[in-house]
């Protein structure tokens, strides 16, 4: 039995799982089998062996995003998100009406634990628990809700660096790092792996850094043209809870 899962960066040569055709549009949908097992696929080929979504998609282009400069000279191709039950990457219209959003508490436990098993005390108990649930249940009992919005609702009153529009950022830059990666030969990536494992053990770059990344951009758009200019103030005033410097567990 196959299921979504989401909407993310593909790795050159990246190919359907279903139809072997090579996918090229550098972002596609990514599906899991009975065991978990995550595979890449077209949106035909999702539509016809995994059938109609039940649910929005989680669209990691499109938090992309949220870290990109708007600007005339610089587009970025990953701002193509569809409206429809059907995870649509490609150029067919939507065949159904929108779906209601996605669940926020959920969507956060799943960036956290799903998207950044990478990053430094990325998940606590309560939140690897609630995840567990979520993959088991498709949903989250009250009692997680509640708990996990309180979680939610202290970060962002600190504006520190698990508050939901923080984790936001972060999976972005680190999608925009995959992209860069991807386009740079093994060789040459000691910048990037750098600046990669900063953005992992601190949750936040500084002006300089996303600048060195805004650089390195500049070179990969001969490549890759849809490359985006990162805000570079993207993490200004984030602040750090002090157990994140000593060997306490996160909350």
């Amino acid at each position: 039995m196959w299921q979504y899962l989401r909407i993310d960066h593909l790795p050159p040569g990246a190919r359907c799982t279903f139809c072997g055709r090579e996918l090229r549009r550098g972002k596609g949908i990514i599906v899991a089998d009975s065991s978990g097992q995550e595979h890449f696929s077209g949106p035909a080929c999702a539509k016809e062996h995994v059938g109609e979504a039940e649910e929005r998609i989680l669209d990691i282009s499109r938090i992309a995003l949220c870290v990109v400069v708007k600007s005339k000279k610089v587009k970025s191709k990953a701002a193509v998100p569809p409206a429809s039950s059907v995870p649509n990457v490609g150029n067919e219209k939507p065949s159904t009406p929108p779906l209601p959003p996605l669940n926020k508490v959920e969507t956060y436990v799943r960036l956290r634990c799903e998207m950044m098993p990478d990053f430094k005390l990325h998940a606590s108990a309560v939140l690897k628990e609630a995840f567990e649930v979520l993959e088991r249940d498709g949903k989250l009992p009250e009692h997680l809700l509640q708990r996990i919005s309180g979680l939610m609702r202290n970060a962002d009153r600190d504006n520190s660096i698990f508050s939901d529009a923080n984790v936001r950022r972060c999976v972005a830059v680190q999608y925009w790092i995959s992209v860069a990666l991807d386009h740079t030969r093994e060789g040459r990536q000691d910048f990037l792996r750098g600046i990669q494992s900063a953005l992992h053990s601190r949750w936040l770059l500084t002006q300089s850094q996303i600048s060195g990344l805004n650089s390195w951009g500049q070179k990969l758009r001969s490549e890759v043209d849809d490359f985006p200019l990162l805000m570079t103030d993207a993490f200004d005033g984030v602040t750090v809870p002090d157990f994140m410097l000593g060997k306490r567990s996160v909350k």
